[in-house]
């Protein structure tokens, strides 16, 4: 499910991002949930306003200790990154 926010830029790229996408469950997005920029991959956090943020290690440090979460994280950067490169 895609969700319209208001466009906000990714802290490390600059790439302005205006909607969000769940993977494999319709749900829409909420303050604090985690995303991944489409142009740099990086992780980010959703703030109040929907803006993007950087995550802070304490979130990181969660996130990779969720295996099946992580995996899926760097799945999708890794999918984004060969896109990047033409699908190679």
């Amino acid at each position: 499910m895609d969700t319209r926010t208001e466009p906000s830029r990714c802290p490390y790229c600059g790439q302005v991002m205006d909607t969000h996408s769940s993977v494999g469950e319709d749900i829409r997005p909420k303050p604090g949930d985690i995303t991944i920029c489409i142009n740099c991959a990086e992780i980010l956090q959703l703030d109040d306003k929907f803006a993007l943020q950087k995550i802070n290690a304490e979130i990181l440090k969660d996130i990779q200790g969720d295996l099946e979460l992580y995996r899926r994280i760097q799945a999708i950067q890794t999918a984004i990154k060969a896109a990047q490169q033409g699908g190679k």
